[in-house]
């Protein structure tokens, strides 16, 4: 069984024992996470030590693509909208008044001006520049991909 979606190594193979004790290793690792271990589930089998023991928590700290910005001001916002976008995952931020979603948060400003009457034209410019020249290229449309669980979750 290839392991391709979590590595991107095409040469791994893992064989069903290996594989199951990589998903232990791993629920063990999520479960340290919360201050739990895989011992605390008696009825879950457990992996071999060694297999616990290799499993490495990596973190990204830095947002390598913040310093592509042309200048200062231009670093500084992607700065600004990396720090909003992670509070956001962290659920550091105030859900919207208006109660529509319970999911439902307000955007600032500075990142999306919905009150310019240009708004949507201007997101479109900022997503795909240039889409008249590049929308046949593949890699182009992959880059700027906008994924949602559902399609319920876009409006």
């Amino acid at each position: 069984m290839k392991l391709t979606n979590i590595t991107a190594n095409e040469q791994l193979k893992l064989n069903d024992k290996q594989l199951e004790f990589y998903t232990l290793a791993e629920i063990h690792r999520l479960l340290r996470s919360i201050g739990k271990s895989l011992k605390d589930f008696t009825q879950m089998p457990q992996p071999p030590k060694n297999y616990l023991d290799c499993v490495k928590l990596n973190q990204l700290v830095h947002n390598m693509r913040i310093n592509k910005g042309t200048n200062e001001v231009k670093v500084q916002r992607m700065k600004d909208f990396a720090g909003w976008v992670l509070n956001i995952g962290d659920g550091n931020i105030e859900r919207a008044v208006d109660g529509n979603v319970e999911d439902d948060i307000t955007i600032p400003p500075e990142f999306c001006n919905i009150g310019n009457e240009n708004c949507i034209d201007d997101m479109i410019d900022s997503t795909f520049p240039d889409f008249i020249q590049n929308y046949k290229n593949p890699n182009y449309l992959s880059e700027r991909a906008i994924l949602t669980p559902t399609n319920s979750t876009v409006s």
